[in-house]
């Protein structure tokens, strides 16, 4: 669940994404684009996003995917995915596990890269990575281009970052990450509400109305 949580915030993290300055064409134009892109997705102060995620490893002749759903509001944020909800109230980090009929509580560590809030740290970008701007082309009738990230720490578990970036909108349309495990994680935006509407009892788990889930407190 964690790798999936990361992933969703590294999506939401290119959404808003920075970036370094580095001497060459490519990584200039690479640059200016997740400037506007981020430039464009800082006006978004509560919105909800609808997304599929896919694992792919073909050696193992693996193909998994799953629809998901993000509501972020300032540093909140409520994501369903894989059967398990994730809610952050801005102190309490709270994952309900449906299948298990439990729901742990945490205090994410921001110094932990698996715990980064996906609505919090929006500008993890704008260090170690290089970029390189592959170029302009058409996906879906939508005019795209296309940059990749790749980690100065060779110790990620990942070796490139690929965004597809709406160019008309400056909107992240897919991600893909590639990891040295073999596994490719896709992210696809499917819709992007940026008027959505939002109350506090959205990103907290409510205990009264699943007085049958076991709540394990791990703070």
């Amino acid at each position: 669940m964690k790798t999936r949580l990361l992933l969703i915030t590294a999506l939401l993290l290119a959404m808003d994404a920075g970036a370094q300055t580095t001497p060459d064409e490519s990584a200039r134009k690479a640059k200016e684009t997740l400037d506007k892109v981020s430039a464009a997705n800082q006006k978004l102060k509560t919105f909800e996003a609808r997304f599929s995620f896919t694992l792919n490893n073909q050696q193992e002749h693996i193909t998994e995917k799953y629809d998901g759903n993000i509501l972020v509001s300032g540093e909140k944020y409520r994501l369903t995915l894989m059967n398990a909800v994730t809610y952050f109230d801005g102190t309490t980090q709270a994952v309900w596990l449906k299948e298990a009929n439990e729901v742990n509580l945490s205090a994410p560590d921001e110094d932990d890269e698996e715990s980064l809030n996906p609505a919090k740290i929006f500008n993890i970008y704008s260090h170690g990575f290089k970029f390189k701007y592959l170029g302009d082309r058409t996906e879906e009738g939508v005019p795209v281009c296309e940059i990749d990230l790749y980690p100065e720490d060779r110790s990620k578990p990942y070796s490139r970052i690929r965004l597809t970036i709406d160019r008309s909108k400056m909107q992240i349309r897919t991600l893909v990450q590639q990891g040295k495990d073999g596994n490719t994680y896709t992210i696809k935006v499917l819709s992007l509400n940026a008027n959505a509407t939002a109350k506090a009892s959205d990103f907290s788990f409510d205990k009264a109305a699943n007085p049958q889930v076991q709540v394990v407190d791990l703070r």
